[in-house]
């Protein structure tokens, strides 16, 4: 409820939630706050092998994402409560903000929170 504002802002001014994440992504604060993305894996998803490049985008911008391989990591996936993939999992201060199962809202969440910290 808190990003409401900051996803419609970002609605009406972009076209793509993942070019203007990648875009604003210099806004995170380095220093106040640790911000990152879980993401969620398997070299058997389908979509989470479609989802590689876009992740590499927004790496390349500056968001820190911590790849987890479920099969090789399942203490991690179960301490995540991870039931399906790919999720991605967006922490501040090692405290969960925010879930989905879509890079593209995944960008999306990604620039709402940038407003919400920059509001």
């Amino acid at each position: 409820m808190k990003y409401l504002i900051a996803i419609l802002a970002m609605i009406v001014l972009a076209g793509s939630p993942l070019a203007v994440a990648a875009e604003r992504t210099d806004a995170l604060p380095s220093q106040d706050t640790s911000v990152h993305v879980m993401a969620f894996t398997a070299k058997w998803c389908e979509q989470c092998q479609k989802d590689k490049a876009e992740l590499q985008k927004l790496r390349e911008q500056g968001v820190e994402i911590i790849e987890v391989d479920v099969d090789r990591d399942p203490v991690m996936a179960g301490r995540y409560n991870v039931t399906r993939l790919p999720t991605y999992i967006v922490e501040e201060n090692g405290v969960e903000v925010e879930r989905t199962g879509s890079v593209s809202v995944l960008g999306t969440i990604l620039i709402a929170f940038l407003f919400w910290l920059i509001l």
